[in-house]
């Protein structure tokens, strides 16, 4: 019998135990057995941890007899030959091509699905159950996703825009942030409207602003825009909300752009619905991010679609957090700070 290292590894999540396991025996260790449990009294609301279990084959390798140049050959062509059938065996049925499937059944772009399981394996080996590689995906899907929390409001005021095509769901948005601010939080808000556009829109606004009790102004020039901030620069929050742009029209957004310059906001949150196509979601990033510093993203209509990996493609291409997310028309109820864990269980149908 060869000697064998047997240790166990903890940490609070898979990746974490993973690292201590490599760092300690290498690439060359064999998982026997993970474990996830919860720390404190009979595993209730304490932090959760992963365990795992490896072991290490310490015997001193055998020397290799030798071996002349033809056969040498011979079994380097074997060997290629069985590394192409594997290969060919994992591209097609491999062990997580299920959950591959799954990811791009729920709009998660091909490429994204594809780098989420190479990190998937590895952290688990290929016989791993799939309840256990469900977990770590969800783990590993949850940390490719970025948020935010809440805006701490005791250090000044904060301005922020928000931006995106039409049809998203801004003004009703700025509406929902706003009353949370205002009615909840006990935050002086104020909201600033440039979508002259739009007939309705800054009566829309109104009359939010007029239930929820704050000042609502409309501006029509970069230069109002300016002055309506320094009048109102006492309050916590001043939200800006802007009128819809095609990520096609440069004319528009170079308007776009030459009012926020005089706003110089500490945020700009591009607004897109989650009923977006990914290449459409693609194309409205590039645009946008082309002429404005976009900084978060705001992700509309979870209610509106029953697929949500449009989320995660929009995440890593723009590169930068999620904030809110909005699940339906009333305000202020239907808006939550953004949760990874949620969305993860959303991209995965769950």
């Amino acid at each position: 019998m060869f000697p064998m290292r047997v240790k166990r590894f903890v940490g609070k999540s898979m990746k974490e135990a993973v690292a201590q396991l490599k760092a300690t025996f290498g690439d060359e260790a064999v998982i026997l057995h993970t474990k996830r449990s919860r720390s404190g009294p009979f595993g209730l609301f304490g932090r959760p941890r992963v365990e795992i279990i490896a072991a290490l084959d310490v015997a001193p390798k055998p020397t290799s007899p030798p071996v002349n140049s033809s056969e040498l050959q011979l079994l380097q062509q074997e060997l290629r030959e069985v590394k192409g059938l594997l290969a060919s065996q994992s591209k097609e049925t491999g062990p997580w091509q299920s959950l591959y499937e799954e990811l791009v059944a729920g709009e998660v772009d091909p490429k994204n699905a594809k780098d989420l399981l190479d990190k998937m394996t590895q952290v688990l080996p290929p016989l791993s159950p799939p309840e256990e590689a469900a977990a770590v995906l969800k783990e590993i899907l949850a940390e490719e996703i970025r948020v935010v929390p809440p805006w701490n409001l005791a250090e000044g005021t904060r301005v922020v825009a928000l931006v995106g095509p039409t049809g998203v769901g801004k003004t009703t948005t700025i509406a929902k942030i706003a009353a949370n601010y205002a009615l909840l939080a006990k935050r002086r808000v104020s909201l600033l409207t440039m979508d002259t556009y739009r007939i309705a829109a800054a009566e829309q606004l109104k009359t939010y602003a007029e239930i929820i009790g704050v000042p609502l102004e409309v501006v029509f020039t970069p230069q109002a825009l300016r002055e309506a901030l320094e009048r109102h620069k006492h309050s916590d929050l001043i939200l800006i909300d802007t009128a819809g742009r095609s990520q096609h029209n440069k004319m528009h957004l170079a308007e776009l752009k030459a009012f926020l310059d005089q706003a110089q906001p500490d945020e700009v949150h591009l607004v897109l619905s989650a009923t977006t196509k990914t290449r459409d979601a693609m194309e409205i990033i590039d645009g946008f991010a082309a002429v404005l510093p976009l900084n978060r993203l705001i992700i509309t209509k979870l209610d509106e679609t029953s697929s949500y990996g449009m989320i995660l493609n929009a995440c890593r291409h723009l590169g930068q957090p999620l904030a809110y997310v909005t699940t339906g028309q009333s305000v202020p109820e239907d808006i939550e700070v953004a949760d990874p864990n949620k969305i993860a269980d959303l991209i995965l149908g769950g």
